[in-house]
């Protein structure tokens, strides 16, 4: 897999729930960033979505940028009550996620 398809295999485990699909492309030093949660572990990461699982969602690709160890995407997030266009970058280490920053307006979930 390219780092494109590593990007949209992280989504999709994300969308679907599936720990264990985001477990595998994720760096053991996976730092993530964004508006609700950070952390500077896969392990740490992992954790916390075990605590509050994420709930089946959907994800639209708006448009997808990748440039050397780097993909930018940009999508639409939508499940129950709530639609969001957001914006995640990825860094990519030995064809693993190891940094994430994830962009969104958090107001659409209060």
């Amino acid at each position: 897999m390219n780092n494109g398809d590593v990007a949209i295999e992280y989504l999709t485990g994300f969308s679907e729930g599936d720990l264990d699909r985001i477990k595998r492309v994720l760096a053991d030093g996976f730092e993530f960033n964004g508006p609700f949660l950070s952390g500077k572990s896969a392990e740490e990461y992992i954790k916390t979505l075990e605590a509050d699982p994420p709930e089946k969602s959907l994800f639209k690709i708006i448009s997808m940028f990748d440039r050397d160890d780097e993909v930018c995407i940009i999508y639409r997030f939508e499940k129950p009550g709530v639609v969001a266009d957001m914006a995640q970058l990825f860094k990519f280490e030995a064809g693993k996620i190891s940094k994430s920053k994830l962009i969104f307006d958090s107001r659409v979930f209060t």
